[in-house]
């Protein structure tokens, strides 16, 4: 039988930072993303960006300058 349950990972400042090896220099660790985004032109919506995290990708077919 597999379990088809999802199993959700709270993405917090903190928990970004140290998974990449970076630091926060403003703002509060603990403060936790509502949703991810990849595509900058989705974030329009400033009721939709203030909890968003934004992921910049750079790569053969992405450009996150």
């Amino acid at each position: 039988m597999v379990d088809t349950t999802a199993s959700l990972v709270t993405l917090s400042a903190g928990f970004v930072a140290d998974a990449v090896g970076g630091r926060l220099v403003s703002g509060d660790r603990a403060r936790v993303f509502a949703a991810v985004s990849t595509d900058s032109r989705a974030l329009t919506d400033p009721a939709v960006c203030a909890g968003t995290l934004f992921i910049a990708l750079v790569g053969p077919h992405f450009d996150g300058h």
